[in-house]
C-alpha cells in the first residue's frame, strides 16, 4: 500500500468515526482504562523497585543490621550494648567491619529555624560499614570515640541548611545540651525516603544525618547501651548463615527471640516477590479491561457494517476489492484502540502523579511496560475489527445495494 493510499484510508476512517463521535468515545473506555491501569501501576511498581534497590544499594547486599526487638509495656528486655558489638566482631567469621549505632531524632537550631535531623552516634568504623564518603574534612577517629570528643560529621542536606552561607568546617552546632565542632561533611547521597517521609526502610538517610561518637549522646538504658549494630561482610561470606550466627550470639544476652536481624538482600527478594504478585494481579485486571474494550469496538464496528451496507455495495460496484473494504474496518478498529491507548497513557500518567502527590509513593517510568500496554491496545482493536471487516468484505454487491 502506497503512502497516499494509506493516508486516504486513515482519512476515511477518521471521517467515519467522527460521524458517530459519542458512540466511538464510549466504545474505547475499556481500552482507555486498561492502558491507564497498566501505566499507573507500572509506574508505582517501578518506583518501589528502584526505591528498594536504592536502599539496598545504600546499605549493600553484603550487610546485616541487628536490632533488639522492642519490648511490650508489661515486659522488660535487656538492650543491645557495646559489649554485644564487640562479641559479634570476634564471634563471626567473614566480617569486614562492624559499627555500633545509637540513634536519636532531634531538631537542631538553624539560621532559619529548627532543622530536623537524625543523630547517629557511632564509632570510627561506621564510615566503612555505611559506605559513606567525604566532601570536606575527615571522619571520626578512634581517639574521638575514646576521648568522647564533641565532634560531628554532617550530612550534605543538614550542612546546607545549618550553614547556607559558608563552609561548615570549624563551625559549631548545638545538639541537645552540648555543642559539637564540625569536622566533616559527607558527599550527597541519592537516598530515597519512605512513603511517610521518615527514614528509609533500611539504614538511614545520610543526607539528613549528623554523625557523632556514640558515647557523646544519651542512649537507651545504661551508658553502654546502643540501638543497633551494622555489620558489613566480606564478599565471599554467606549472609544467611552469618545472620543466623549473629542472632544466636546476641540472644545470649537478649534472650530468645530478643534480636531482629535484617538481611537487606532477603528484604529485596521478598519485595520483588510481592511486586511480582502485585504486577500479575494488575496485569490480569488490565487484560480484562482490554477485552471489554475489544468487545465494545467489535460491537460498534458491527453496527457500522449494518448501517453502511449501501456504501459498501457502491464501493464494491465501482471497483473496490474485498481487501479494500476489510482494510477500511481494520483501520477504524486500530484507530479507535490507538486513541483509547493514547488517552490511557495520559490518564495513567496523571493518576501516577496524583498517587505520588497524595500518597507520597515513589514513581518511575517503565517504558517497556507502557509500550507493551499501548501495543496491546492497538492489537486488541485490530483483532476486534477482524470479524466486522470479514463480514463487510464478504457482502455480495447486489445484495448490499438492495439492502441499502
Amino acid at each position: 500500500m502506497t503512502r497516499s493510499a494509506l493516508r486516504a484510508l486513515i482519512r476515511r476512517a477518521v471521517v467515519s468515526l467522527r460521524a458517530h463521535a459519542l458512540r466511538s468515545a464510549l466504545s474505547i473506555l475499556g481500552i482507555l482504562f486498561g492502558v491507564a491501569s497498566i501505566t499507573a501501576m507500572s509506574s508505582v511498581t517501578e518506583g518501589a523497585r528502584l526505591e528498594a534497590l536504592s536502599q539496598i544499594g545504600d546499605l549493600g547486599a553484603d550487610t546485616l543490621v541487628i536490632r533488639a526487638r522492642p519490648a511490650s509495656e508489661k515486659e522488660m528486655r535487656p538492650a543491645l550494648t557495646i559489649d554485644d558489638s564487640d562479641r559479634l566482631a570476634s564471634a563471626l567469621p567473614g566480617v569486614r567491619t562492624i559499627a555500633p549505632i545509637r540513634g536519636a531524632s532531634l531538631e537542631l537550631p538553624g539560621p532559619l529555624g529548627p532543622v530536623p535531623a537524625t543523630i547517629v552516634g557511632t564509632s570510627e568504623t561506621y564510615a566503612q560499614a555505611a559506605r559513606s564518603s567525604l566532601a570536606l574534612g575527615r571522619h571520626l577517629t578512634p581517639l574521638d570515640v575514646a576521648d568522647r570528643r564533641r565532634v560531628a560529621v554532617l550530612g550534605a542536606e543538614i550542612a546546607l541548611e545549618l550553614f547556607p552561607a559558608g563552609t561548615p568546617l570549624g563551625q559549631r552546632v548545638r545538639i541537645g545540651d552540648d555543642v559539637f565542632d564540625v569536622i566533616g561533611v559527607l558527599e550527597p547521597r541519592a537516598s530515597r525516603r519512605s512513603s511517610r517521609g521518615s527514614a528509609p526502610l533500611l539504614g538511614r538517610d545520610l543526607n539528613r544525618s549528623v554523625i557523632v561518637p556514640w558515647n557523646c549522646i544519651p542512649g537507651p538504658g545504661s551508658e553502654v547501651s546502643i540501638g543497633e549494630v551494622l555489620i558489613r561482610l566480606n564478599r565471599s561470606a554467606d549472609a544467611r548463615a552469618l545472620a543466623a550466627a549473629a542472632r544466636r550470639t546476641v540472644e545470649r544476652s537478649l534472650g530468645r527471640d530478643g534480636a531482629e536481624v535484617i538481611v537487606p538482600l532477603e528484604v529485596l527478594r521478598q519485595q520483588q516477590k510481592t511486586q511480582t504478585v502485585f504486577g500479575a494481579v494488575t496485569g490480569a485486571t488490565s487484560l480484562i479491561c482490554l477485552l471489554v474494550g475489544g468487545v465494545g469496538i467489535m460491537n460498534i464496528l458491527l453496527a457500522s457494517v449494518s448501517e453502511r451496507v449501501r456504501e459498501i455495495g457502491i464501493r464494491r460496484a465501482v471497483g473496490a476489492t474485498r481487501e479494500d473494504i476489510a482494510a477500511q474496518f481494520l483501520a477504524e478498529g486500530a484507530l479507535l484502540s490507538a486513541c483509547g491507548g493514547g488517552l490511557g497513557l495520559v490518564l495513567g500518567g496523571g493518576a501516577a502523579l496524583l498517587i505520588q502527590h497524595w500518597a507520597s509513593w515513589p514513581i518511575a517510568a517503565a517504558p517497556g511496560l507502557v509500550f507493551l500496554g499501548f501495543l496491546s491496545s492497538v492489537l486488541t482493536g485490530v483483532a476486534a475489527g477482524g470479524y466486522p471487516a470479514w463480514t463487510a468484505a464478504h457482502l455480495e454487491v447486489m445484495d448490499a445495494l438492495r439492502r441499502g
